[in-house]
């Protein structure tokens, strides 16, 4: 029973987390709002939680353990941001303007790891931290 739960607790985190980053994508890729990523941050940890939770322990409001359903909450989250980072420069690779280079040779150009590092500032580890702490809490 147990595993049960848990394997629905991740599924129900994991589809959280895919509408979470998708969302990463469009507002972050698309409308190019890297403020409005902060929103998305909250609103995906609250997906990402809740969908932990929903899947842990379905739609009742019995008294349920919260045990390690909001820690795995917490790092469906952190990979949330890792895919959700991850399309964002996918995206900046493919609508990369005025570039002679095929993709495949763009993405050598420039790794995941170097587009990455200036990406995170200012506000990256705000979002990292709000995606993860949102997740827990909702979870709970």
């Amino acid at each position: 029973m147990v595993a049960t739960r848990a394997g629905r607790a991740f599924a129900g985190g994991l589809a959280g987390g895919a509408v979470a980053a998708l969302l990463w994508l469009v507002i972050g890729g698309t409308l190019d709002l890297d403020a409005g990523l902060v929103v998305v941050a909250v609103v995906g940890g609250w997906l990402v939680g809740g969908g932990t939770a929903l899947g842990a322990w379905g739609r009742g409001d019995a008294a349920h353990v919260t045990g390690r359903i909001p820690w795995l909450a917490a790092a469906l989250a952190v990979l949330t941001w890792l895919v959700a980072t991850f399309l964002l420069y996918l995206y900046a690779q493919i609508t990369l303007p005025a570039s002679s280079l095929t993709l495949g040779d763009r993405l050598a150009a420039t790794p995941f790891t170097d587009w990455l590092a200036p990406q995170l500032l200012p506000l990256g580890p705000l979002e990292l931290l709000l995606l993860a702490v949102v997740s827990w809490w909702s979870a709970r």
